[in-house]
């Protein structure tokens, strides 16, 4: 019946979640995904095609959930957005470990699945943070998103390393809600410092003297 089917075809995406996010795609095999499915491969072939449509399918939708969860808003202050930005690499760490899949294994000239909705996206939000840059800058507006995700994605991507460096602070709910806060506080100051600077401003710290 349809309804079981689509449940299948839920289950089918939820299993390939957990197999990308644990193995990526060259170590995913098809034969656990339909296990944990509870179905057979030929199931998964004829919903989906081969393993690299699925891990397609699978990494869209988790995109497409990042991208309503996190995108910046016209007039959102820098705290805003890493709140919603961290909180949501917090609930869902399959997405981070499936990115740093795709960096292990895409190359430089390897098309990216969804590579331009994704530059679309973020230059969605890089628009919305030029308010936030000295002279709303979009080259300076790119670096401050940029930062803003490594800040609220890093701690999520290496959770082992956070927890030694905050003697396993980071491994509680109160920690977690500190750290967000502590980086939601630095990096609300940090863009007001970038947007503060002053015309001829250099990444080695000298005025243009006009020489």
């Amino acid at each position: 019946m349809p309804r079981d089917g689509d449940a299948t075809r839920r289950s089918i995406l939820q299993s390939a979640r957990t197999e990308f996010a644990a193995f990526g795609l060259a170590g995913a095999r098809v034969d656990r995904i339909a296990a944990r499915a509870g179905c057979n491969k030929e199931r998964i072939y004829a919903s989906f095609g081969d393993k690299q449509q699925l891990h397609r399918r699978v990494l869209a939708e988790m995109l497409e959930e990042m991208r309503t969860a996190t995108i910046v808003e016209v007039d959102e202050d820098v705290a805003s957005y890493i709140h919603k930005s961290y909180e949501f690499q917090r609930r869902n760490p399959a997405l981070l470990r499936m990115l740093l899949w795709e960096a292990l294994e895409c190359t430089a000239e390897s098309p990216l699945p969804d590579e331009q909705g994704r530059r679309d996206c973020y230059a969605l939000s890089t628009r919305a943070l030029k308010p936030h840059t000295e002279g709303s800058d979009e080259e300076n507006a790119r670096w401050l998103l940029l930062t803003l995700i490594g800040l609220s994605a890093w701690p999520h991507a290496v959770p082992t390393l956070a927890r030694l460096v905050t003697d396993d602070a980071s491994a509680t709910d109160e920690g977690q809600e500190k750290l967000r806060e502590f980086l939601a506080t630095f990096a609300a100051g940090g863009a007001a410092a970038t947007a503060a600077m002053p015309p001829g401003h250099t990444s080695g710290g000298r005025q243009d003297d006009g020489a």
